[in-house]
């Protein structure tokens, strides 16, 4: 038997050692043609895309989970005590600091109650030492991102419950309002 195409006496393609017959049919030539162009097309565009064109492609196939933006959120943050607070006020016999006494199991519980509120998205707290308006401590730094209905009033009635802050002392708290959206692959 000879190496030809089949039905043709005609030799097959070699392509890489693999023996390709020729197409015998319109379709098939259509077929070959079609394959070209898609690897010709893919190497240019491979060559000379942009990073952020390609992405754009690659996402029509890829949809990311959570690209959309969580709808009427802001940030508030502030400061509570920790269990490190109460150094700054080891020598003092002033009862005005004692509501600051607390530990790590306070902290917990306070941002557990706070995120049993709904209009609470979620919370991130870390140790923090600072100087703002009385003496220099430790305590912790919170970011809470809330939901519209969630207030400052709301806030600062849940502190003061939790941690007992006595009503003659103000509560510092910062807002921040910016569009707030999950991002990533």
């Amino acid at each position: 038997m000879t190496d030809t195409a089949i039905g043709s006496g005609e030799p097959p393609i070699e392509l890489l050692g693999q023996k390709v017959p020729y197409p015998r049919t319109v379709f098939g030539l259509l077929a070959v043609i079609a394959v070209c162009v898609t690897i010709c097309l893919s190497l240019y565009v491979a060559g000379t895309a942009r990073p952020e064109n390609v992405a754009a492609i690659v996402s029509l196939w890829t949809p990311r989970i959570g690209d959309e933006p969580i709808e009427d959120t802001f940030l508030l943050q502030f400061w509570t005590p920790s269990a490190l607070t109460k150094e700054a006020f080891a020598g003092s016999s002033d009862d005005a600091w004692k509501w600051q006494d607390c530990s790590e199991v306070d902290a917990k519980a306070f941002g557990d109650k706070l995120h049993e509120n709904k209009s609470v998205v979620g919370y991130r707290r870390w140790e923090v030492f600072g100087h703002g308006t009385s003496t220099p401590k430790h305590g912790y730094w919170w970011v809470l991102t809330v939901r519209e209905e969630f207030t400052i009033p709301d806030l600062e009635k849940a502190y003061r419950e939790h941690w007992g802050m006595p009503e003659e002392k103000q509560l510092y708290i910062e807002t921040v309002r910016r569009e707030a959206k999950y991002v990533g692959t």
